[in-house]
């Protein structure tokens, strides 16, 4: 899935709705699917969007059929194929899945990558205009957040094992080594027991971190596909 970061939203953002639309028609008659691909995008944006922070959120509740509808023709003027009236008609043939694959967005468990885009001849029906996953949910910006950074505390050094030391004169070192050397044994085999218990543990529990953090991400994943599909459809529903 490729996030068309090429597309900048600030090339256009700032021209009239109006301009943008004299701009895609005339992209269109000149065959640059690219820049009319991102007009689209970017005029879908200016027509209904929310903002928060460095991202742009499609609001397809809110989109005015008129617009869309305007865009729509465009493609439509340049070819039957193309446009929304096109891909409406093979969204309300199947399911949502059956559609993205119909229309080429989709193929081999992944979304399509921009450089992969059909154009023209080769494109199958409804595959233009292409606005890629990402864009139904959010659509960065290109305003970079400010970057919070982090600072350790030192930490401090010592050792209890000089202070008992340097208590002992030679001769207590001297009776005291066998006790010593004992306990030493006991505590490095208790040590050894605790480190091993303390691994499987921490194995365990990184485990099942993983395991959290990958239930997670295909909530989110399946919560944003929703959200693509809702969008589609809410928007081909206007057309």
């Amino acid at each position: 899935m490729d996030l068309d970061y090429s597309m900048s939203y600030s090339t256009y953002a700032e021209r009239s709705q109006a301009q943008l639309m004299t701009l895609l028609k005339e992209k269109l008659a000149a065959n640059e699917w690219k820049e009319a691909n991102k007009l689209t995008k970017v005029l879908m944006l200016k027509i209904s969007s929310q903002k928060d922070g460095s991202y742009l959120y499609l609001d397809t509740d809110n989109c005015p059929d008129k617009e869309i509808k305007e865009i729509d023709q465009l493609w439509l003027d340049r070819s039957s194929l193309f446009g929304f009236s096109a891909q409406k008609a093979i969204y309300n043939q199947g399911n949502y899945q059956q559609f993205i694959t119909n229309v080429g967005w989709y193929k081999e468990d992944s979304w399509l990558n921009y450089d992969d885009l059909f154009y023209w001849e080769t494109a199958l029906k409804g595959h233009l205009p292409y606005c890629g996953w990402h864009f139904w949910h959010d659509v960065f910006t290109g305003e970079m957040p400010h970057q919070t950074h982090y600072h350790h505390a030192p930490h401090g050094h010592g050792s209890g094992q000089g202070v008992v030391a340097g208590g002992l004169g030679l001769g207590g070192l001297a009776l005291a080594l066998p006790w010593v050397a004992a306990a030493a044994a006991a505590t490095t085999a208790g040590y050894l027991i605790y480190r091993e218990v303390t691994k499987e543990e921490r194995e365990e529990k990184e485990r099942l971190e993983r395991e959290e953090v990958e239930r997670q991400q295909r909530q989110k994943r399946l919560e944003y596909e929703n959200e693509v599909e809702k969008n589609i459809g809410t928007l081909l529903a206007l057309v």
